[in-house]
């Protein structure tokens, strides 16, 4: 598995896409402390962040991650999977990219 690391400046769950009137939910102010990497060969971001996030509850399959990488560069990404590593403590965020909605 190919990886690169992901710059993240601010992490924010939605309800749905921009485009398709998703509402903001959530935004993790932990993203100091979390870590991105891009799997180049399935176009896979994964993202992990505390477990103690006081917003953890609305980071559910199928909603919107939205990554800013500055204050006016961001992307976002359909949540597939989350798990917990209790062995770091962390959730681990797998998404796939937003046009994989199309097939939902």
């Amino acid at each position: 598995m190919q990886t690169t690391a992901r710059k993240l400046n601010r992490l924010e769950v939605w309800s749905a896409l921009q485009c398709a009137g998703g509402t903001r939910l959530a935004i993790l102010p932990e993203v100091i402390e979390a870590n991105a990497s891009l799997d180049l060969e399935t176009g896979t971001l994964i993202v992990e962040v505390p477990a103690l996030t006081g917003n953890a509850a609305e980071i559910v399959e199928h909603r919107v991650l939205r990554v800013w990488e500055d204050d006016t560069h961001w992307d976002e990404w359909r949540i597939d999977k989350t798990g917990r590593r209790a062995s770091t403590g962390r959730i681990v965020i797998t998404c796939r990219p937003a046009e994989t909605f199309l097939g939902i």
